[in-house]
């Protein structure tokens, strides 16, 4: 049989340099509706369950603890104004009117008033059965302070929004104790508010007098103190005086504005100069300077002198040559002459710049005085302005303030006999019952149609919060998105597990072979087509195929995809590097030995240990004989000169190792081929686990090219089902075709052997 080949692309480079170890496996992430599909049933039992202990909560609560509540309306009114209006009719403010209710509100629920209606009102201490919680048996004594104490949690009051209406509820777990206990305390709030209504409007004249007594007083000051400026300042001449003070500083003004303006051209310029003086990249000198340093004694003597040189010089090359000495010599005398011409001219920008800077600074410095000198002459004009102003302003303010007074003094009076009106009236009060209380004849706790819902919410919430901790604790790969929560690792591929592949292969192994149509195939054939897009633009020949843990599948996706490269017209070479549970020899039905093992130890060579399939595009080299099988050889300058003649002879070789978990021979083998891909088994390995190995990996000679995640059922994702059964049917026409083209490709290659 033939097995030589020509090699198809160049080896691989040398192999890179170790890569930092990334960080292990992501914060698991949430997805919600897969979850609602995934436990749909435990949330519908939740719902059922929710529901059955909310009607039972609901009969349990009205047998043992119903409450019944009494209310009591009442209706706010702003304050009457005017003797005449009638208080049904009255427009008040809006924001008055929102504070009376909140104070009304504060009267309602204090203590003072809960324990006026328990000492005045005869009904409440004698008709109900919850004041007998507090009464001694033996004196028959209530004690007070206890019933306002328990009070708090019975009566309460709020106000009705949009309205100026005020609730008073008392709530007990007796509907006649309810009426009862609410309507003691209206009669008390009742005789609080008329009260109150007498005492406020006391006050209101004593205020108002007051207030007319202090204007009256305000008005005498404001009258005396008007006098004595007309005395003091001679008021009729305050207009003059003005004018010429406004005079003085009006011809002040301009030649203040010219003053400011040179001060401020004087210092830009000074601080144009200084930034120039001490740039970091040394100091910048305007043109002016430089042109007076260009016409200085001695940069004109430096002139000639280098005009002299320059021309001695172009002579000496002509007659001399650039290599003679007197040449160079002169050549030397004209360097040292421009050096000492340049520090010469340095010096003197210096010397001349900071010249005048401190010229510039004596400009600034004489300025600065007569602006100062200017300023204060204004600043003196616009003060005797301003007092002349403050004078006349004071006489007029104190002019207004003292008829405001006489007006607010007639105001007060008139005030003061509309508010005796008033209090004579007996529509005065701000506050009118419009519904007293009656015995409630049903309870509004517990209620069923509250109660039940409620059920179920609450058994929802904990059912699906166990479900969110259960799925945060998961730290298992069950699906491709476990795997691309670990940073810097890629999906290769997803292959489903053969029981969910409709097409049903025999084996798992021999799906591609068996089953070409099926889901499981195609799955292959995607993970081959990312494996060699990859390989053709690296150059790579050799890929390495990893497990995580035993059972993760990595022989079987190694028997898979070297049956997809075949159908691709490519000749593949398949090494069992598994010297612990060899089972490449079964899967391909091939003899035990001579295989690597053999190979390695130098018995037998790579084309005698190469054994032919019933696919002649695919050949295996064994694990070899169970005496061969040297762990410490696949580390070995043997293995990298099998692997290299492996290139030589296939297009492409796939190596099958022992998982990462039990040995260390996917690491040695990793630092001898090209690529390397991790197989995991979903609901298996773990996603530190497939960090790890991603690291280790990472830090070898073959370049990783991601996870195929193996054995992946419908239901860790909810819609993989769905998924294969389509990719089932869209290809199940083309199934007779496939078999009967690989039964023509397989009965040709027999015929070419």
């Amino acid at each position: 049989m033939q097995t030589n080949a020509q090699p198809v692309g160049p080896r691989p480079g040398p192999a890179p340099p170790p890569r930092p170890a990334g960080a292990g496996a992501g914060p698991a992430t949430i997805d919600p509706l897969k979850l609602l599909r995934q436990y749909a049933v435990w949330l519908v039992v939740a719902a059922v369950v929710g529901a059955g202990l909310g009607v039972g909560a609901h009969f349990a609560l009205l047998k043992i603890y119903p409450l019944y509540r009494a209310e009591i309306a009442f209706e706010m009114f702003s304050p009457i104004n005017d003797p005449a209006e009638n208080i049904s009719t009255v427009e008040g403010n809006a924001e008055e009117i929102d504070r009376f209710i909140g104070g009304q509100l504060f009267i309602l629920e204090s203590e003072d008033l809960w324990l006026d209606a328990v000492r005045n009102d005869n009904a409440l201490r004698t008709q109900t059965k919850w004041i007998r919680r507090f009464t001694s048996p033996q004196t028959g004594q209530i004690d007070e302070n206890e019933v306002v104490r328990e009070l708090a949690d019975v009566v309460s009051a709020y106000p009705v929004r949009e309205s100026n209406v005020v609730i008073l509820q008392a709530t007990t777990t007796d509907g006649e104790d309810a009426a009862i206990i609410a309507t003691a305390i209206r009669n008390a709030y009742i005789r609080s508010n008329e009260e109150a209504k007498s005492q406020n409007m006391q006050d209101v004249l004593s205020a108002l007098s007051g207030q007319l007594r202090a204007v009256q007083e305000e008005r005498r000051l404001a009258q005396e103190r008007m006098e004595q400026l007309l005395t003091e300042n001679q008021i009729t001449s305050l207009d003059e005086r003005i004018a010429v003070f406004s005079a003085d500083l009006t011809a002040l003004l301009p030649g203040l504005v010219e003053i400011n303006q040179s001060v401020e051209v004087a210092r830009d310029t000074l601080r144009s100069y200084e930034e120039q003086l001490a740039s970091p990249g040394g100091a910048t000198y305007p043109e002016s300077v430089r042109a007076d340093v260009r016409q200085h004694p001695t940069m004109l003597r430096y002139e000639s002198l280098i005009a002299d040189l320059e021309a001695d010089l172009l002579a000496k090359r002509a007659r001399l040559g650039d290599a003679n000495m007197q040449t160079r010599a002169t050549r030397h005398q004209l360097d040292a002459v421009r050096e000492a011409a340049a520090a010469a001219e340095e010096r003197l920008l210096e010397e001349i710049f900071v010249r005048q800077i401190e010229e510039k600074r004596s400009e600034l410095r004489s300025l600065e005085a007569a602006q100062i000198e200017a300023q204060a002459a204004a600043e003196e004009a616009r003060r005797n302005i301003a007092d002349t102003k403050r004078i006349q302003e004071e006489y007029r303010q104190l002019d207004e303030d003292a008829t405001r007074l006489a007006e607010q003094e007639l105001s007060l009076q008139s005030e003061i006999e509309k508010q005796r009106a008033i209090i004579n009236r007996r529509a005065s009060s701000r506050v009118r019952e419009l519904y007293s209380a009656e015995v409630p004849d049903r309870p509004i706790f517990p209620r069923i149609e509250f109660i039940a819902p409620a059920g179920v919410i609450l058994v929802l919430v904990l059912t699906a919060g166990l479900i969110v901790l259960r799925e945060l604790l998961e730290k298992r790969v069950r699906t491709p998105q476990d795997v691309a929560l670990i940073p810097r690792t890629r999906v290769l591929g997803v292959v489903p597990d053969a029981d969910e592949d409709p097409s049903k292969p025999t084996s798992a192994e021999r799906a591609v072979a068996d089953a070409p149509a099926g889901v499981l195939a195609e799955s292959v054939r995607q993970i081959r087509t990312l494996v060699l897009k990859r390989f053709a633009q690296r150059g790579h020949k050799a890929l390495l195929v990893v497990g995580g843990m035993p059972g993760s599948g990595a022989t079987t996706t190694v028997a898979n995809l070297a049956s997809s490269l075949a159908n691709a017209d490519l000749r593949v070479l398949v090494i069992d590097g598994n010297f612990r549970r060899p089972k490449c020899h079964a899967v391909f039905g091939v003899a035990e030995g001579p295989g690597l093992g053999e190979a390695l130890a130098g018995a037998v060579a790579l084309t005698d240990a190469a054994q032919p399939t019933e696919d002649p595009n695919v050949h295996v080299v064994t694990a070899g004989a169970p005496g061969t099988r040297v762990f410490e050889r696949l580390a070995t300058p043997a293995m990298s000169r099998l692997l290299d003649e492996a290139r030589a002879r296939y297009d492409l070789v796939l190596i099958d190792s022992p998982p990462a978990i039990v040995a260390g021979d996917a690491m040695a083998l990793a630092n001898r081929c090209d690529a390397a891909v991790l197989v995991v088994r979903a609901f298996s390995e773990t996603r530190g686990l497939v960090a790890r190995v991603r690291d280790q990996l990472d830090e070898s000679r073959a370049e990783f090219l991601g996870v195929v995640v193996n054995a992946v059922r419908s239901a860790a994702g909810g819609y993989f089902r769905r998924n294969f059964r389509t990719a089932h049917e869209y290809q199940n026409g083309l199934a007779s075709e496939l078999r009967t083209a690989r039964a023509e490709r397989l009965g040709a290659g027999a015929t070419d052997d």
